[in-house]
């Protein structure tokens, strides 16, 4: 199974992608990568100067919780070329109100955005507070 480790090494792979302009990521049932993995791909993300498209999906990865979507979101804040981000966080049962503030964050820095869409399905501690 993959783990922090990969997904951070996978980051960095990214990374080193200079002329990447779409992206279209699925973690689904990553049931070892948690916050630290989650964290290092978003560095690895941030690196891209030329990505305009992201679609980045989350799917049952039970261990990443607020500190990997709030570092998720400091990273695609490095991202001053991104015009359109498709993420779904689904079944990610540790992520809160403190992660998804953390992901606005991120995304309030991006000036050329148009296009955002964002699902967070079965995410039962997600409340007012980080909507």
């Amino acid at each position: 199974n993959v783990g922090d480790a990969g997904v951070m090494g996978f980051g960095q792979g990214l990374g080193a992608l200079t002329t990447l302009a779409s992206a279209h990521l699925v973690l689904w049932k990553c049931y070892n990568v948690g916050d630290a993995g989650i964290t290092g791909l978003a560095q690895g993300l941030g690196a891209l100067k030329r990505l305009t498209h992201l679609a980045l999906y989350f799917q049952e990865c039970c261990n990443v919780g607020d500190a990997g979507v709030m570092g998720f979101g400091q990273g695609l804040g490095a991202l001053t070329t991104l015009a359109s981000a498709h993420l779904v966080l689904w079944k990610c049962y540790n992520v809160g109100d403190a992660g998804i503030t953390g992901l606005a964050q991120g995304l309030g820095a991006l000036k050329r955005l148009t296009h955002l869409a964002l699902y967070f399905q079965e995410c039962c501690n997600v409340g007012d507070a980080g909507v």
